[in-house]
């Protein structure tokens, strides 16, 4: 059987009730120093934060995205030109196909096929690229919001920090997403 407390925390989050505060605990506890509300309340108060617009709007975050967009955008006019060669040869081949032998008519639909395939393989390769590359210029600055997230929850007591996509209800002040990105530029234009 679930004890009532944790009912009651569950109750609270699904009515989207923040922050949280465990009533039966406090009436069963002896009266506390006039200090002791102040850390006691450390472990029941949400925030959240969107990691996501933090990454897209801290200056690092731009800067890489634009080195990706930079990249793939590279990478997209060689694939365009690649296609736009092989739609060229697409052409020329039906025009002289009822010139050329069979043989020869084999032989340029076998290059026709194998160039279709290679141009494929490389929009995927392309897109596995772009896909790990993200990741990589990502992870290290998702990591540091991470860490800095957590010591802007402590420093302001909250319990707990989740992903704003979790959130359906917040009482105003609960975010932390802004202060986030303040910070995090901040930290890193300080001087070291």
């Amino acid at each position: 059987m679930k004890s009532p407390l944790l009912l009651a925390t569950l109750a609270a989050l699904v009515l989207g009730a923040a922050p949280l505060t465990v009533q039966a605990e406090e009436a069963a506890a002896p009266a506390a120093p006039a200090a002791a509300p102040a850390a006691a309340n450390t472990n029941r108060t949400i925030a959240f934060v969107d990691l996501q617009k933090a990454l897209n709007n801290c200056t690092e975050g731009k800067e890489a995205k634009k080195r990706l967009e930079a990249d793939f955008d590279r990478r997209q006019k060689e694939l365009e030109k690649q296609k736009a060669d092989l739609e060229v040869f697409a052409k020329d081949l039906e025009a002289s196909a009822a010139m050329l032998t069979p043989e020869r008519k084999q032989a340029k639909m076998t290059e026709y096929q194998d160039r279709y395939k290679a141009l494929s393989e490389g929009f995927e390769r392309h897109q596995r690229e772009l896909a790990r590359a993200e990741q990589t210029a990502t992870a290290d600055i998702m990591k540091r919001l991470v860490e800095l997230s957590t010591r802007i929850a402590q420093e302001k007591g909250f319990g707990m920090v989740v992903e704003k996509s979790a959130v359906v209800f917040a009482a105003p002040g609960l975010e932390l997403t802004e202060e986030l990105i303040r910070r995090f530029d901040g930290g890193r234009s300080a001087p070291k």
